[in-house]
């Protein structure tokens, strides 16, 4: 999905638009769109600062919903996926508030079509541009941590500079899925695992004194360690840990297809970190 717009004569039929473009949306497959009615809502029923202070955790609950997963969980299976209907009453509500004004209905606009960017995410393309980014670095890790995260881009080689795509407040950065990869896999990293895998990229062996955590709640895709020629499994929503002291990591297991916790290495390194699987991929 792209941009959509939309000429009216006056707010109540941009609003009435903005809704008729929402529920195409929405039949095209719902995948959490009351969150973002929600924060519609908030900008008609309360004030647009509001709506606007809470769209990035709204984005980040959207990428955990039940719809997002049988979205996935269809692809996966190749067949078309069997969506709940969704709940009509906030479409009504949206219509009864007509009284906004012309600049909350633009808010109103913004947020479905922000909904719409996101949906466009539950393929494993990989993002492209600046919003699309955001959004799947939002869907790393759990809301309090992407709430105030900082959120970067990946360096256009290896080695080079983390573009700021949203500065933060916590010690938390979250990225996009890593170009070229063969699967869109977003991660958020502490200080310690951030630096871990900066260097680790860049072709350094990794320099910390202290263990380092990792969320990557959209999962990860691995190959079987019994025959790499065989289907990938996906990895549900899993913590990872990194040790200055890799002994400490020898004796797991290095089977990531049997959902057990197992230990990796990134392409063409040998440093190990611990995954710990915390759910599977399709469970609701």
């Amino acid at each position: 999905m792209g941009e959509v717009q939309k000429v009216a004569s006056d707010a109540r039929q941009a609003l009435e638009a903005g809704i008729r473009i929402g529920s195409k949306v929405a039949d095209c497959g719902p995948l959490g769109i009351k969150t973002s009615l929600t924060s519609a809502h908030l900008a008609i029923d309360q004030n647009e600062e509001e709506a606007l202070s809470k769209l990035d955790g709204q984005f980040g609950a959207l990428f955990h919903t039940q719809e997002f997963l049988e979205g996935r969980k269809a692809e996966a299976e190749g067949r078309k996926p069997v969506y709940r209907r969704n709940d009509r009453k906030s479409k009504q509500h949206a219509t009864d508030s007509v009284s906004s004004k012309d600049k909350t209905m633009k808010l109103f606009t913004t947020v479905l079509l922000a909904a719409a960017g996101a949906f466009a995410q539950s393929s494993d393309r990989l993002p492209v541009t600046d919003a699309d980014k955001i959004a799947d670095a939002l869907r790393a890790g759990p809301e309090f941590v992407t709430r105030d995260a900082t959120l970067l881009d990946w360096p256009s080689a290896f080695g080079g500079e983390y573009r700021l795509l949203r500065k933060g407040s916590n010690e938390w950065a979250c990225l996009p899925g890593i170009p070229g990869y063969p699967h869109d896999e977003p991660g958020c990293f502490d200080r310690v695992f951030l630096q871990w895998i900066q260097d680790s990229l860049a072709g350094h062996t990794p320099s910390i004194d202290r263990v380092g955590i990792s969320y990557m709640y959209a999962g990860a895709w691995v190959k079987s360690a019994k025959s790499s020629s065989g289907p990938e499994f996906h990895v549900g929503s899993h913590l990872m840990i990194v040790s200055p002291h890799q002994d400490d990591f020898q004796e797991f297991n290095r089977d990531g297809s049997n959902g057990m916790p197992y230990v990796a290495h990134l392409p063409g390194r040998t440093e190990l970190y611990l995954v710990m699987p915390i759910r599977q991929w399709d469970e609701q």
